[in-house]
């Protein structure tokens, strides 16, 4: 699996490479986990459901550009979208 180096408390080296803007300090750190984890949370309710960037828009307050990225993320390594049909 892709995603055997996930942590839902801690931001991975590649988290931070693919998101460095999120990387610079601590309270940075914690906008992109809690907005990761809002997004992990989200399809975990349904996991057999597909999770689209935009319902997550419904869901987590940032702008859409950063909910896109960080949902394409997710589901590239395989953390979202993995029981569902989305695949």
């Amino acid at each position: 699996s892709y995603s055997v180096w996930f942590d839902i408390s801690k931001m991975h080296q590649i988290e931070k490479s693919a998101f460095p803007e999120y990387a610079q300090t601590p309270v940075d750190v914690s906008r992109y986990i809690s907005l990761r984890n809002k997004i992990v949370e989200t399809y975990r309710d349904f996991p057999q459901v597909p999770l689209y960037a935009t319902d997550c828009l419904r869901h987590v307050s940032a702008d859409a550009s950063t909910v896109f990225r960080v949902h394409s993320f997710l589901d590239y390594w395989g953390i979202i979208n993995t029981e569902s049909d989305a695949r």
